[in-house]
């Protein structure tokens, strides 16, 4: 009776122990994810941020790809694209004001181009799968070339 009382002391001890490492862990990605600047006065292009990597803290990088482990038949370059998109999807939830991701606002431009579909774009938009709606209605111009987005500085073009 007794030995059984010791066991399950410490099998809660070690859930409890792995509770307190997730939530340390979860504490820092948080925090760099809060204390990296990111510029909000205008679209980051995918070149400038050489994929949309470098807009990603180190701490939640190496967290990811320490969860999205490649196995030998998957490419490396899917595990980063896989990791780049997750991580920004985290940023925007983080930080939903001050982040602008190239990849959501990507993937609302081309839904909205090819479904045209509003309530579509909310639903991602509410799990941080993609940018706001309004941001494709207020950021939005034609263009002979295609269809335009502009934000101050930066352009980006889509083409369906």
């Amino acid at each position: 009776m007794l030995r059984d009382r010791w066991e399950a002391e410490k099998k809660a001890n070690v859930i409890t122990e792995k509770d307190r490492i997730l939530d340390m862990a979860a504490s820092i990605v948080r925090d760099d994810i809060r204390t990296k600047v990111y510029d909000g006065s205008e679209y980051p292009t995918m070149e400038g941020t050489t994929g949309g990597c470098s807009l990603v803290p180190e701490s939640l990088d190496r967290f990811l790809r320490g969860v999205v482990k490649s196995n030998a038949s998957a490419e490396h370059s899917s595990v980063d694209r896989r990791c780049t998109a997750i991580s920004h999807a985290i940023i925007a939830a983080c930080r939903p004001r001050s982040f602008i991701s190239p990849i959501l606002l990507a993937i609302s431009v081309y839904i909205h181009r090819k479904y045209a579909s509003r309530e579509l774009i909310d639903i991602l938009s509410s799990m941080c799968f993609a940018d706001d709606y309004k941001e494709i209605e207020t950021d939005q111009c034609d263009s002979k070339q295609g269809h335009t987005i502009v934000r101050l500085k930066w352009v980006h073009t889509v083409r369906v």
